[in-house]
Order: structure tokens, then C-alpha cells, then sequence
């Protein structure tokens, strides 16, 4: 009772500068603390266990952009042939030595799953969130005011505005640049003369440094934390920390040195100069960058200068008043963050400002959002002037931009999930595809007719799940069978008519629908067979709705199917397709009647 009595004390405290806040009085007299404290924690989980279901719905094994250029590398892991200098080997910008051990050791356990990627970028969501936590007690005190705070906290850490990360294994690389620098800035803030904790962040920064480019900037920003923590230290620690501080800078300039060694400028990225020749991309890059992770729609610019703003006043204010404030840990996240996004822009807004609204940047820039949202709670603590007003209005908008963000994410994310299975699909069946086609899927023109074979020989990715292998065995003809549509035409009279493929047509796509009639089952497969010589295997178990109506089943929703291949498998002139649905047992195959006839210009 007397904890209690201490710990509404202290709330009362918090909160009584933010009076659209009085409400938490009421549930002192409605539940517990211990139940209060039960649904802060449930709040708190609710944005992890959201992005879970969010890889388990929309994630997809399949390889994609930059992906494709870890191929090679997993082709000498199972070779036998993988060295240090491959781990170490410069990508754009990063030298991605922990990713791309993390990433190994992932294909080993799972063939290359793009989703056990995802999942494990999850951990690492969770683990920085953990971190945050722990970094917010340190800036706020443990009452349940501050656990309140927490909660904002997390829908940042957990936004699925950074959908372009989490859905993308490869993306592994920034959610560890996060962890390692908070580990370190945490390590940090809590050495109290430790030698220890200072060598695990060393480690930690050795960690961001080799997971993500950004991560280089960990040196100098925990160089000034310790400086700052010296300057601030009693008399006899301070020889510890200005010790500590002489050796973070020169592991750090060590450390430099050895990252740029071999070093080359990606030959696609714009030059440096760049910002000389459109200072205002420059500074539109600068803005966006800062203004995304709490941009709703296309209201981005604006909120980038507020955050600007306001770090712009921390900066300065926490430099003066480090020693004297409970919350200056924020200041090293506010720095890493605003210090990334002028380098991103110095480096990047060649390719235009519009780029730095990527989903991709959210997990970086966030941080010094966290930040700004900390830092405003203690001045409301501290009853400063005008605080509980800014932290309410901040609050506010937070709570409603992650909102917005998760709808808006979720109904684009469910829209492109519609052809998510089609490029597995594609890059599975490549020996049948265009060039542009695949392109479409990986976004590297070229690649995957190269390495796609490294990863069906070793059935990784999409490949450790092949196409059903169609059977010797020939059952007779199906009835329960129709191919609808060819190139989205609808197929009608197919005996009268004759498809025209003129030259600018790459792609050919056929759908229909097919069920093993004597089983009563879904199908085991389905083929589409070109003059009784090519055999190219379809997608099969797509959702028909018309289906489960007009047979009045709905065991057979999911019995669509749809074929796609370039018309230069069957090269020019006329051609018939025929189909091959392979039983449901998978031991023998059927041969409908229906025939599709083409010409290829």
C-alpha cells in the first residue's frame, strides 16, 4: 500500500501540467496499479505483435533487388570457397560484415527464406524497443507516468511506415545500425567507471559501424557523449571518461581507417558536388528525411522543419545543461539522427529529394523523434513553460500519424499483395520468362538467368519448394476444367479462334481453373503444354470465387491457376497450347479437351 500511495504520488506529479491527461487519476480508483501496469505492458507489446502478423500475412520468400547480389556469396558458402574479404566486401556505401553473417547462417537454417529474414528483423525491432525502454527509464525515472510515455515510444519503434524494411529481409542491415548505436549510447550513459561496459560498446559500435555506412557515425557522436559525461563527472571519475574518451576516439579513427580501406564511390551514385549544384534538393533531402516517419500523406516538408526546430533548440540546450539533466541521453539520438540525414542528403539528393520519403530511412531518422518526444516529458516534469502543451500537442499527432500510417500501409501493402505470389512464381519458372518480366520481379535487369541457378542447385529461396513434376502416367481427359482468359481476353468459341501475339507483346498469360474430377480434390498441379513439346508449369491455387459458385462448393475457392511465358519459347508462328492437370495423389496427370491456338508475330 505504501508503494502505491508513493507510485500515485509520483504520477500526480508527472501528469498534473497536462490536464487533458487527469483521466489516469481516474483509473488509480478503477483498477490497480499492478493492472494499470498489466495494460501498459499490453499497449506497449500490441505494436510488436502487429508487426508479426504484418510479416505473417504479406511476408513473401522471394529475392528481390539487392538480394540477388548475395547470391555469389552463398554460392561460396556452399562451396566451401567463403573467405573474411567476403564478408567484408564493400556494397554501395556499407561494409556489411554482421548482416551478411547474420544472413548466412539464416540460409543455412531456413534455404534462403526471405521471411525467416523479416522475422529476425523482428527480434532486432524488439531488442531496440527494449533498449528505448531502458534508455526512456534512465531520461524519465521508473513511475508510471513514465511507463505511460513508453508507449509512443513503441508505435515508433514498431511503425509500419517502415513496410519497405520489414518485408524486405535484406533490410536486416538498418535494424541492426539502430540496435548497435542505442546499445552503445546506452552503454555509455551507464558506465559509472566500468571498463567493461566501455569495451561492449566498443563492440557495439564496431557492430553499427559493419552493419549499415550510418553506422560510422556512432564514433563521433559517443566521443562527445563521453566527453560530456567527463565534463560532467565527479573529480575522480573524470580522469575515466576523458581515459575512455582519448581511447573510443582513437579505436574509432582505427576503426575509420580500416572501413575505407579498398573503398570506391558507388559508380551509380550521384557525385558529392551535387548539393553545390541544387543546394534546395539538398535541403528538401534534409527535411524529408526528418519529416518521414511522422509524414501524413504528403504533409512531410512541414513536419521535417518542426523536428528541425526543435532539434535545432535541444542540440544546443542539453550541450549547456548536460550535467544538470536527467533526460540528456537524448541528445547523442538526436545528433545520430539529424547528423544521418544531412549525410544521406550530402550523398544521396542527387537522385532527388522524393527519395529520402523511402520507407527505408524511417528506421534511422526515428530515433531522434524518440528522442524529441523524451525530452519534451521532462520538461513537463520540470514544469517548464509551455511544455505540457507542446508534449500534449506532439503527443497527439504522433498517435494520430502512426495511425494514419498503419491504415494507409496496410491498404497499400494488401493492394501490391495481390501479385506477391506471381513473382515468386516468375522467378521460380525464369527459364520461361522475359527479360522484362524478371526485371519486374527483382528489379535488377539480367540477374536472375545468371544466379537463379546457384539457388535451384542448391534449392534455396522459392526454389526449395519446386513445381509439382508432372507424372508419365496419362489418367484420360477432365471435365472439371477451363482456361478463362488469354492475355486478358476472354477465351470463348475457342474453337473458332486464333490469338494474335504481335511482336510487342514479351508476355503471354493464360488463367483458368482446374480440379481433380474423379478425386473430387484440388489438383496436384497444372501445365500448360506448347505443340507437345514444351511443358511450362502454372501457378496453381489461386482464389475463384466464380468457382465455389458454380459448383456450390467451397472446398474448391482456391483451384485458379495462371501460366505466364515468353513468347519466344514458342518462337514465331502458329501454335497450339494444351493442358496437363496433374492428379490430386500427384501420380498421374489428365489432358482436357480444351485448346488454345495462337499466332506469334
Amino acid at each position: 500500500m505504501v508503494a502505491e500511495a508513493k507510485e500515485r504520488e509520483s504520477v500526480s506529479a508527472g501528469l498534473q501540467d497536462v490536464r487533458w491527461l487527469d483521466g489516469a487519476s481516474a483509473l488509480d480508483t478503477l483498477l490497480s496499479l499492478r493492472a494499470r501496469k498489466l495494460i501498459i505492458f499490453l499497449l506497449a507489446v500490441f505494436p510488436a505483435v502487429t508487426v508479426f502478423f504484418f510479416i505473417k500475412y504479406f511476408g513473401v520468400n522471394v529475392a528481390f533487388g539487392d538480394q540477388w547480389d548475395f547470391v555469389p556469396f552463398l554460392e561460396k558458402m556452399f562451396t566451401g570457397q567463403l573467405h573474411f574479404s567476403d564478408f567484408f566486401a564493400q556494397h554501395n556505401e556499407h561494409r556489411l560484415i554482421f548482416p551478411r553473417a547474420v544472413m548466412a547462417v539464416l540460409a543455412l537454417l531456413t534455404h534462403y527464406n526471405n521471411v525467416a529474414e523479416m522475422y529476425f528483423s523482428l527480434f532486432v525491432m524488439c531488442l531496440t524497443g527494449y533498449l528505448l525502454f531502458l534508455i526512456c527509464r534512465r531520461a524519465l525515472g521508473t513511475s508510471e507516468a513514465a511507463l505511460w510515455a513508453f508507449i509512443p515510444i513503441s508505435l515508433l519503434v514498431f511503425s509500419l511506415k517502415q513496410s519497405g524494411n520489414i518485408l524486405w529481409g535484406w533490410q536486416i542491415q538498418i535494424f541492426m545500425l539502430t540496435f548497435f548505436f542505442l546499445a552503445a549510447v546506452y552503454l555509455i550513459d551507464t558506465l559509472s567507471g566500468s571498463w567493461k561496459r566501455f569495451l561492449l560498446a566498443v563492440v557495439s559500435s564496431i557492430g553499427t559501424t559493419f552493419s549499415f555506412a550510418n553506422g560510422m557515425l556512432a564514433w563521433p557522436v559517443c566521443l562527445l557523449q563521453l566527453l560530456l559525461e567527463g565534463r560532467s563527472a565527479e573529480a575522480e571519475k573524470k580522469r575515466f571518461y576523458y581515459k575512455a574518451a582519448l581511447i573510443w576516439g582513437l579505436i574509432g579513427v582505427a576503426v575509420c581507417l580500416i572501413y575505407f580501406r579498398g573503398y570506391v564511390k558507388p559508380m551509380q551514385h550521384p557525385s558529392l558536388l551535387a548539393i553545390l549544384q541544387n543546394p534546395l534538393d539538398f535541403i528538401n533531402y534534409v527535411l524529408g528525411s526528418v519529416g518521414v516517419p511522422l509524414a501524413i500523406g504528403t504533409f512531410v516538408f512541414p513536419v521535417g522543419v518542426v523536428l528541425l526546430l526543435g532539434y535545432l533548440f535541444l542540440i544546443p540546450y542539453y550541450f549547456k545543461a548536460y550535467s544538470a539533466s536527467k533526460a540528456r541521453i537524448v541528445l547523442p539520438l538526436i545528433l545520430f539522427s539529424l547528423i544521418s540525414s544531412l549525410v544521406m542528403a550530402v550523398g544521396r539528393s542527387g537522385f532527388g529529394p522524393e527519395q529520402s520519403l523511402s520507407s527505408r530511412y524511417i528506421t534511422i531518422t526515428y530515433i531522434g523523434i524518440a528522442g524529441l518526444y523524451i525530452a519534451l516529458f521532462s520538461f513537463v516534469r520540470e514544469r517548464k513553460r509551455f511544455s505540457a502543451f507542446a508534449y500534449s500537442l506532439f503527443l497527439l499527432y504522433i498517435i494520430l500519424s502512426m495511425a494514419i500510417g498503419y491504415n494507409t500501409t496496410l491498404k497499400i501493402v494488401a493492394a501490391e499483395a495481390v501479385n506477391n505470389d506471381l513473382f515468386s512464381y516468375c522467378i521460380k519458372n525464369y527459364r520461361y520468362q522475359s527479360d522484362s518480366m524478371l526485371a519486374a520481379c527483382c528489379s535488377i535487369p539480367g540477374t536472375v538467368t545468371g544466379r537463379a541457378p546457384i539457388l535451384e542447385r542448391y534449392r534455396l529461396n522459392v526454389f526449395n519448394e519446386p513445381f509439382a513434376e508432372l507424372p508419365e502416367i496419362c489418367n484420360g481427359s477432365t471435365s472439371l476444367f477451363y482456361a478463362n482468359t488469354f492475355n486478358d481476353l476472354s477465351v470463348t468459341d475457342i474453337d473458332k479462334k486464333v490469338f494474335i501475339v504481335d511482336e510487342d507483346i514479351e508476355d503471354i498469360q493464360i488463367t483458368g481453373w482446374a480440379i481433380d474430377e474423379k478425386m473430387r480434390r484440388y489438383a496436384g498441379g497444372v501445365y500448360v503444354t506448347i505443340d507437345d513439346r514444351i511443358d511450362v508449369p502454372a501457378l496453381y491455387g489461386r482464389y475463384r470465387e466464380d468457382v465455389t459458385q458454380a459448383l456450390g462448393d467451397e472446398n474448391y475457392a482456391c483451384s485458379g491457376f495462371v501460366a505466364i511465358f515468353s513468347s519466344e519459347v514458342a518462337g514465331k508462328g502458329r501454335h497450339t497450347l494444351s493442358f496437363k492437370v496433374i492428379g490430386a495423389d500427384g501420380k498421374g496427370y489428365y489432358v482436357p479437351g480444351q485448346k488454345i491456338v495462337m499466332d506469334v508475330l
